[in-house]
């Protein structure tokens, strides 16, 4: 396309220099230069256009409808091993049914069933700071300064009332004892470069009970606008090890005073904790009609669940993390199902369940696909449409197959989406690249949206930039499927 472009600016330049020779022929010499131009922009928009599908069928607010409906209190975020997520896997498998997708013969009715850890509060965590005599000086509120970040699996109920000891850094912890089994408080910059599995590593044998970190959530330069809160347990982490509790500056900033002052911290958290719960993926298709190349897989896909209540009245709606992947997907599964054209290729639509809590729908479907995935190749939708000014990031992990990332980049090119290349492995395209699946992720990476909190709202997605994602997979459809 470059090379195009500086061959056009080439000609232009000549027919300019002639036409200052030859006076009288400049207007002409205009004219065949403007008409090179215009022939070079109707061939690229020939080659972004849609030949097989209508493009005219997407309506963006159908699947803003859907991310209204997903981020609604009726699901309380969508947390695995709720009955809010089930009700949610229900909600989409009759949106499936109802567009006229296939259930896989292999599963029950559109469900990919598969089991997977999980932990569950029972009640909302509580953060005391006590004075010497155990009376109450200031209650936090969860989650708005405080979450816990991980809880063990060892055990179903944390109760620690105990002095604070504040930490220079992580190589601190090795230098002392804790005998009276303090709770180890690292600011932000305490922790430096040091990640939260090194703090917690470096602490697993000593006799501190738990750690406090101190998260920015208020700086130009903070990475998250909210207290993140988590599924609880994560298999990266292990079975057994402390508490880990992430506070706001603020809050951190009165713990250390206490610290100083010998006041108490009291940490409360009651949660129940399930090694083998039965959950589900959501699945559809539609068939391929040529006899050789449906048994090649276009896989688009989204995680629908998200981290739940909070149990105080509030709860977590994930718009943007991911009620908005999995409403993409949707509009353009109903976009394909209801178009004139059908295509050669089977497309395959999946909502990954348990993504929060280590990808694990995701990994389940890639070691036990209900299609062949050596003949398919993936495309994540993970937090897409942000409102906020950002580029769509086309990731894979590093290590993985660059091809279909780099389709996609032109394609995003011709559409005039700013998108940029980067490596992300956090999502659910993962395990298929481990697989040597060609697989990407597509999201708008906006962490300040309030990410992981109450505040991930349906404001924080732009009907628009909804549609320039369902677009461009679409048109990556148009161009392989048909």
């Amino acid at each position: 396309m470059k090379k195009r472009r500086i061959y056009t600016s080439i000609l232009v330049c000549t027919l300019l220099t002639v036409s200052i020779i030859f006076g009288g022929c400049s207007s002409k010499a205009e004219e065949a230069a403007m008409q090179i131009e215009n022939n070079i922009q109707e061939q690229q928009a020939k080659a972004a256009s849609f030949i097989n599908i209508r493009l005219d069928n997407i309506n963006e607010q159908n699947a803003m409808n859907i991310i209204k409906e997903l981020a609604s209190e009726k699901y309380k975020g969508r947390k695995t091993g709720t009955k809010e997520n089930e009700a949610a896997l229900e909600y989409i498998s009759n949106q499936f049914r109802d567009m006229g997708l296939k259930s896989p013969e292999s599963i029950d009715n559109y469900m990919q069933y598969y089991c997977q850890p999980l932990t569950l509060l029972k009640e909302t965590p509580r953060l005391s700071l006590l004075d010497e005599n155990g009376s109450t000086v200031k209650e936090y509120e969860y989650p708005k300064n405080f979450a816990f970040r991980v809880l063990s699996d060892s055990t179903e109920n944390i109760s620690i009332k105990a002095p604070m000891k504040v930490m220079e850094g992580v190589s601190d912890i090795e230098k002392q004892s804790f005998a009276q089994k303090e709770v180890l408080l690292f600011s932000a910059a305490a922790q430096g470069r040091s990640s939260m599995m090194a703090i917690m590593n470096a602490m697993y044998d000593t006799d501190a009970s738990a750690i406090v970190l101190e998260v920015d959530v208020d700086s130009e330069n903070r990475s998250s606008s909210d207290i993140v809160v988590t599924s609880l347990n994560n298999r990266s982490w292990g079975e057994q090890y402390k508490p880990i509790i992430t506070v706001d500056s603020a809050t951190y900033a009165e713990l250390a005073k206490g610290a100083a002052e010998q006041k108490i911290i009291s940490l409360q958290c009651s949660y129940k904790y399930e090694k083998s719960y039965r959950t589900a993926n959501a699945v559809g298709y539609i068939p391929g009609t040529d006899e050789k190349l449906k048994n090649d897989y276009i896989i688009i896909a989204g995680h629908m669940d998200h981290v739940g209540d909070n149990m105080n009245g509030t709860y977590n709606p994930g718009a943007l993390d991911n009620a908005s992947g999995t409403a993409a997907m949707m509009e353009i599964a109903r976009v394909i199902a209801e178009n004139d054209i059908k295509p050669k290729k089977t497309l395959v639509f999946i909502a990954f369940n348990g993504e929060e809590h280590g990808l694990i729908g995701s990994e389940y479907y890639a070691a036990e696909p209900v299609f062949p995935i050596n003949n398919a190749v993936m495309i994540n939708l993970d937090m897409v449409g942000a409102s906020a000014e950002i580029p769509l990031s086309i990731a894979i992990a590093r290590g993985h197959i660059v091809d279909l990332r780099s389709e996609l980049m032109e394609l995003a090119k011709l559409l005039g989406i700013n998108a940029v290349e980067s490596y992300i492995a956090a999502s659910d395209h993962f395990y298929f690249g481990e697989k040597e699946v060609p697989a990407v992720m597509l999201e708008n990476v906006d962490s300040r949206n309030g990410y992981h909190s109450p505040n991930d709202t349906l404001e924080d997605v732009d009907s628009q930039r909804i549609r320039e994602i369902i677009e461009l997979v679409l048109h990556y459809v148009d161009k392989k499927a048909y």
